[in-house]
This record gives C-alpha cells, structure tokens and sequence, in this order.
C-alpha cells in the first residue's frame, strides 16, 4: 500500500506541475470573478481583484511552468512526497519537508 501512495502522489504532483503555469489572463478572470461576487464591496474581495489585476498588469506573456517530478533532485522529490501525503500538514511531515528545502537552498 505504501508503494501505491507513493505513486499516486508522484502523479498528483506530475499533473499539477503542468497545469501550474500563471498566466495574466488567469489573473484578469480572478479579477473579474472577484469583482462578480455578491459581496463584491466587501474589502477582502476589493483587495484580492486589486492584488490580481496589478499580477496581470505585471506578469510577463511568457508562461512558465513547474519542474517536471523527474527533473527534480532527491530532496526536491522527498519535499514532494512529504507535502501529498494524506497527512502532510502533520507535524512530523512538515518538518521533514522543511528540512529537505533547506538541503535543497544549500545544494543550489
């Protein structure tokens, strides 16, 4: 069982790499579904439309996307698994997770 989590989290992440790519366009839709809302007067709402319109106004035209899995390092991949699994906010995963992105800035 162990081994089938692994590799359902390796997937997960594989699939929300590709698909992590920030785009101005997906800024100005935040914004406007913001600006959309029912309490759109609220403050919160008028912040977050504000903080995605100037992300728009800033972002290059030029996506990027996030690492591939398998162009990660060791502890780039064990930060992932750390971070996916059922219980990843645990205590115990999010300091191994903390100690590898150390290890990571340090290699880097």
């Amino acid at each position: 069982m162990n081994k089938m989590s692994s590799f359902l989290a390796i997937a997960f992440f594989i699939s929300a790499g590709v698909n992590a790519a920030e785009t101005p366009k997906m800024h100005q839709q935040a914004a406007m579904a913001h600006e959309m809302m029912n309490n759109s007067d609220a403050p919160a709402h008028q912040q977050m439309a504000q903080a995605h319109a100037a992300q728009a106004n800033n972002s290059s035209s030029i996506s990027t996307n996030a690492k591939s899995f398998s162009q990660m390092n060791e502890h780039e991949k064990a930060m992932v698994v750390h971070q996916s699994v059922n219980n990843g906010h645990s205590f115990a995963h999010e300091v191994q997770a903390e100690q590898h992105r150390a290890q990571i800035s340090t290699q880097g």
